[in-house]
C-alpha cells in the first residue's frame, strides 16, 4: 500500500516537473533549469545520496571482480576508430577469432549515440588510438583445462598511450575484451568516451563455471540459446550443459536413428534441432568461449528413446508412471545402438566431456522383464566384462551398464559427467567406500537445494573428493519458482547463489578441495517456468551472481558476510545497465529497480509532446529505438 502511494506521488511529481519547466533553447536535462533543485531533492529521496554529474558517467566497475586491478589518476579519450592490432606470431585462425570478437565488442563499447546537445565541454585528455593484443599460444582447443587468464594495461606509454592485452589463449583474450568494455566510460553530458590508466591481472578461480538448460522438457530455440550464450560470456561463464533427452522429448536429430527425433520431438516440424543447426550453434558458443556439453540421460529417463526404438529397452506397461521404460543393458544389439549413437554425437559436439545422466533409475522395468531376470541369473557369479564382479543383482546390473557406457566414451576419447547421488547409488558399491580414480567420471552433485538451510551438499562434496572424485556442484544452484517442498516454495534469490562456494566444506586433507571443479546454475523446466521467450531474461541476474562467485579470487565473496550484498547489488545493477544497452533484457536485480543513466528522460520543450529517445544496438540483433512520450 505504501509503495502504491509512493509511486503515485512520484508520477505526480514527474508530471509536475515536465509541465512546470520553461522551454530552453536546447534539449535540457532534468538537473538543469528552474526545477533543478526540486528534481535533486527527489533524487536524494529516492537514492539516498546527493546528485552529482558523475552519476551521468557510465560505470567502470568490473564484473566479475578481477584478481587485481590498479587504477591511476590519468585519463585518456578514445574514438570509435580504435585500431585493433594482433602482435606476435598468431595463426590465421587465431587472428580471425580475435578480430571477430573485437568487432563485436567495439560495436558495444561505442554504441552510445548522443540523444541531446552536450551540456558540458569535452575534457582535454590524451587520445588512445591503438589496442594491441598478444596471444602467446596458438592452442585453439576449448576444454576443461583451457587457460582463460589475461593481463592488460592502459596508457603505459605517456608518448603513445595504448591498450595492451596479453593472454595465453584466444579465450583469455575474450575475457579481457569483456573487461575492457566495462572500464571504458561514456560521459552523457559531453558525449566523450574515456578511460583511466590501469593494470588488470585476472584468472578464474574455478575452471568449470556453467549453466544447465533443460531442452528436453521444453524446447529452447537456438535464437534464445544464442542470446543465453552471449549473456554467459558477459558473466565470464564458460560451460553450457544441454539436457537433450528425457521422458518428455528427444529434440536432437540423429541421422542413423531418425525415429529418435521423429517420435521424440515435442512437435515433429518445429521442436527439433537439426545437426547442421546444432553444429552452427556449437561454433557460435565456441567463438564466445563457451563449451557445449551434451547430456543423454541413461539408462532412465528414456521414454522417448524407447518409443522410437523399443527393441533396445525393457518395458513395464503401467500408465500410472511416465518412466516405464529403461535401456536394456542385457541386449547386445542395444549396446551396438548406443555405440553408434554416441559416435554420431561426436560429429556434432567436439567437447571432450559428455554428461550421461544416470539419476532416478526406476528399476521396475528390469525387474519385470523375464529376459533381464534370466540374464542376471546366468551372470550371478560373474559379469561379462569383469569376472570378479557379479551381475546377479539390480545393483550389479546397473554397475555393469555404467562400466560399459564409460568404456564406449573412453574409446571415443570422451570423459563422463554423471548425476550424483544417482549414478553412484547403484554403480559404485557401498556409500563412502568407492575409489573414483578407477572411473573417468566427474560427479555432478545435485544434493542440497537450499544453499542456506540445507547443507547436505557440503557433506556430499566432502565424501566425493575424499574418494578421489572430481565434482561439479549443482544442487544449491537450482533456479526454482515452484516445488513446494523446497525452500518453502519460494524462489531462490541471487544472494543465496552468490554465497554458495563449491569448496566451502572442511575435510582433513584440505589440498583435496581442488577436486571441486566448480558449479553451474541449473534451469529445469519443471521448476523454473522458462521457455525461449524468457530464458535469458530470467536467468541473467542469477548467472551474474554465480559468475562472480566462481570467477573472482577466494575471499572476495565471503559466504558469511551478507552485508556485502549491498555493494554487490550496486555493481550488479551497473552491469545490468551495460547489458541493457547491448540490447539484452534481464530482470531487475531487486524489487525496486534503480534507473540506468540512459533511462533518465531528455526533455524537449520546443515540442508539444515531451519525448525521450534511447537507442540500443547489438551486433547480433537489429538496432531498435524506443520513444517515451509524456
Amino acid at each position: 500500500e505504501y509503495m502504491g502511494i509512493h509511486q503515485m506521488i512520484s508520477c505526480v511529481f514527474w508530471l509536475g516537473v515536465v509541465s512546470a519547466r520553461v522551454a530552453p533553447t536546447r534539449h535540457a536535462m532534468p538537473w538543469e533549469g528552474p526545477s533543478a533543485e526540486v528534481w535533486k531533492a527527489e533524487y536524494k529521496h529516492r537514492f539516498g545520496r546527493e546528485f552529482s554529474l558523475r552519476d551521468m558517467v557510465t560505470s567502470s566497475t568490473v564484473y566479475p571482480s578481477p584478481l587485481s586491478q590498479s587504477v591511476g589518476g590519468s585519463h585518456f579519450q578514445l574514438t570509435k576508430q580504435l585500431n585493433f592490432q594482433v602482435v606476435g606470431l598468431a595463426s590465421p585462425a587465431t587472428y580471425d577469432l580475435l578480430e571477430r570478437a573485437f568487432e563485436r565488442y567495439q560495436a558495444w563499447i561505442f554504441s552510445w549515440d548522443s540523444v541531446h546537445s552536450p551540456s558540458e565541454p569535452l575534457q582535454d585528455y590524451p587520445t588512445i588510438s591503438d589496442c594491441f593484443v598478444y596471444v602467446t599460444g596458438n592452442d585453439l582447443k576449448l576444454g576443461p583445462d583451457t587457460d582463460e587468464s589475461y593481463i592488460f594495461t592502459i596508457g603505459s606509454d605517456s608518448n603513445a598511450p595504448s591498450i595492451n592485452i596479453t593472454a595465453v589463449t584466444v579465450f583469455g583474450a575474450f575475457r579481457a575484451f569483456e573487461t575492457l568494455s566495462q572500464v571504458i566510460q561514456y560521459n552523457l553530458t559531453n558525449g566523450q568516451y574515456f578511460v583511466s590508466d590501469m593494470t588488470v591481472q585476472d584468472v578464474p578461480r574455478y575452471q568449470f563455471r556453467g549453466v544447465m538448460i533443460d531442452a528436453a522438457r521444453n524446447f529452447m530455440d537456438l535464437a534464445a540459446l544464442r542470446k543465453l550464450v552471449d549473456a554467459m560470456s558477459f558473466m565470464k561463464l564458460n560451460a553450457l550443459h544441454l539436457h537433450l533427452s528425457d521422458d518428455q522429448s528427444w529434440p536432437l536429430e540423429i541421422r542413423r536413428y531418425p525415429n529418435l527425433a521423429n517420435w521424440g520431438a515435442l512437435t515433429n516440424v518445429s521442436h527439433r534441432y537439426s545437426q547442421a543447426d546444432m553444429k552452427t550453434f556449437v561454433q557460435y558458443a565456441y567463438e564466445r568461449g563457451v563449451r557445449v556439453i551434451p547430456e543423454l540421460d541413461l539408462p532412465g529417463h528414456s521414454t522417448k528413446l524407447c518409443q522410437g526404438y523399443p527393441q533396445v529397452c525393457s518395458h513395464w506397461n503401467d500408465s500410472g508412471h511416465i518412466d516405464t521404460d529403461l535401456f536394456d543393458p542385457t541386449n547386445e544389439d542395444a549396446w551396438a545402438f548406443l555405440e553408434n549413437l554416441f559416435t554420431e554425437l561426436t560429429e556434432i559436439f567436439p567437447d571432450e566431456e559428455y554428461h550421461i545422466g544416470g539419476d532416478e533409475v526406476w528399476t521396475v522395468p528390469w525387474e519385470q522383464s523375464a529376459a533381464v531376470v534370466q540374464w542376471m541369473s546366468d551372470h550371478s557369479q560373474s559379469c561379462p566384462d569383469d569376472p570378479s564382479l557379479t551381475c546377479g543383482t539390480i545393483d550389479g546390473l546397473h554397475h555393469y551398464f555404467t562400466r560399459r557406457l564409460l568404456s564406449i566414451l573412453s574409446k571415443l576419447n570422451k570423459r563422463a559427467i554423471g548425476w550424483g547421488p544417482g549414478i553412484d547409488d547403484f554403480n559404485f558399491g557401498d556409500s563412502g567406500t568407492t575409489d573414483y580414480s578407477d572411473y573417468n567420471i566427474t560427479m555432478d552433485n545435485w544434493i542440497g537445494f537450499d544453499p542456506v538451510g540445507d547443507q547436505y551438499w557440503q557433506s556430499q562434496q566432502a565424501q566425493y573428493v575424499q574418494q578421489n572424485a572430481k565434482t561439479i556442484l549443482s544442487g544449491p544452484l537450482y533456479l526454482v519458482d515452484r516445488w513446494p517442498n523446497i525452500n518453502d516454495g519460494n524462489r531462490f534469490s541471487w544472494h543465496d547463489m552468490y554465497h554458495t562456494d563449491p569448496q566451502n566444506f572442511t575435510i582433513p586433507d584440505m589440498e583435496l578441495l581442488s577436486r571441486a571443479r566448480g558449479a553451474k546454475l541449473c534451469i529445469w523446466d519443471d521448476a523454473a517456468r522458462t521457455d525461449s521467450s524468457n530464458i535469458a531474461s530470467k536467468a541473467g541476474i542469477f548467472m551474474a551472481a554465480i559468475g562472480e562467485a566462481l570467477w573472482s579470487p577466494k575471499g572476495y565473496v565471503d559466504p558469511t558476510q551478507f552485508p556485502m550484498d549491498y555493494w554487490t547489488s550496486m555493481r550488479l545493477k551497473d552491469h545490468r545497465c551495460r547489458l541493457l544497452r547491448r540490447g539484452y533484457t534481464f530482470e531487475p536485480v531487486e524489487f525496486i529497480a534503480i534507473p540506468c543513466p540512459f533511462e533518465y528522460p531528455v526533455y524537449d520543450h520546443s515540442a508539444t509532446t515531451t519525448t525521450a529517445t534511447a537507442t540500443t544496438t547489438s551486433p547480433t540483433t537489429t538496432a531498435t529505438t524506443a520513444t517515451i512520450s509524456t
